[in-house]
């Protein structure tokens, strides 16, 4: 981002119909200092800068040049092409883009989060692990934003991880708050069956899974040129696909597409009132997927019970406030769908 300083001095000077003689003598300094701010030879020192802006009556940003809505939307053009060019496969051009705006604007936590997340899928050298812990630092040193600090110590842990310091990543990982631990974390925790596969690739495949799962469905259920039952038709075929894939290969990753397709389509309907039979269906299907999803889990990994995340889910149905699970409570099917995937004692 290039500061528009000295311009703004010009122009602010003759708005107020000032000679830089007149503004030098308020200011304590020569004419020649504010000739040379304005033609961009020199700028004027940092105890001069809240003076200046006191003679003009503007904040220090818009003395700067800086607008703060401008600088966000312009970020914001940069993340959607970044996605746009990932989503189209033309990874070099998106991973270019990063790095470039990175370049020009170091300080902006949503640029460093990026271009964080740009180094970590490039694989791994010391220099660039330094470079990564040096990104993931000052996001943890400075940023409030939630999850972009969570990136940062996912990315920490990655990096214990790969250097062979494993109870300093799994300490990380313990940081996490209950909720992402049970997103990401907890369930990446399920997929070590194969020690000799990476921390890394553990969490990124669920990560998306089950971001995978829920843009799919999104993208489908949000289409209005379809039906709504052929869109409800789509979303369901693809939690059948992913749960027969689960079947014939016994992989754990099928299964939580299977669980979260069938997850997210039964809550956007659901909320959106839909009718009873197609709820109780979906539901009866989300719990199907749910139990073989906590089988899958059991062995030779018990870092779940079998029935846990199920009976969390069918509990949830049966307690939630929402008006639309109080309205399905009352229709006898329903209930008997929740009593059928009830744990046995």
């Amino acid at each position: 981002m290039e500061l528009q300083i000295g311009n703004n001095i010009k122009n602010l000077r003759k708005q107020h119909d000032t000679t830089q003689e007149e503004l030098a003598g308020r200011l304590n300094v020569t004419a020649a200092a504010v000739s040379k701010w304005e033609n961009l030879d020199s700028f004027p020192d940092i105890s001069t800068l809240i003076p200046l802006a006191e003679v003009f009556g503007v904040t220090l940003d818009s003395l700067m040049g800086y607008d703060i809505e401008r600088e966000e939307a312009e970020v914001a053009n940069i993340l959607d092409e970044h996605s746009r060019l990932t989503v189209s496969g033309r990874f070099q051009e998106a991973s270019e883009l990063i790095s470039k705006a990175y370049s020009e604007r170091p300080n902006n936590f949503k640029l460093i989060r990026a271009h964080m997340k740009n180094l970590a899928k490039s694989g791994g050298t010391a220099q660039r692990a330094n470079e990564l812990k040096r990104l993931a630092d000052c996001i943890l040193d400075g940023c409030q934003d939630e999850q972009t600090r969570l990136d940062a110590l996912f990315v920490k842990a990655q990096i214990e991880y790969a250097e062979g310091r494993k109870d300093a990543a799994l300490k990380i990982v313990d940081s996490f708050p209950d909720r992402a631990q049970n997103n990401l974390v907890k369930t990446a925790q399920l997929l070590q069956k194969s020690p000799e596969k990476s921390f890394y690739e553990r969490c990124a495949a669920v990560r998306l899974a089950e971001t995978a799962a829920m843009y799919n469905v999104m993208s489908i259920i949000s289409d209005e040129k379809i039906p709504l039952a052929e869109r409800i038709k789509r979303c369901e075929k693809l939690g059948d696909g992913f749960g027969n894939l689960r079947d014939e290969t016994g992989e754990i990753l099928p299964a939580m597409l299977a669980w979260m397709t069938y997850s997210h389509l039964n809550l956007r309907l659901t909320k959106s009132g839909a009718d009873n039979e197609i709820i109780t269906r979906l539901t009866d299907k989300e719990l199907t997927a749910a139990k073989a999803f906590d089988m899958l889990n059991a062995e030779p990994i018990k870092t779940v019970n079998v029935s846990k995340i199920t009976e969390r889910m069918r509990k949830h149905y049966e307690m939630a406030e929402h008006p639309e699970y109080a309205h399905l409570r009352s229709d006898p099917e329903y209930l008997n769908v929740l009593k059928k995937h009830a744990s046995k004692k």
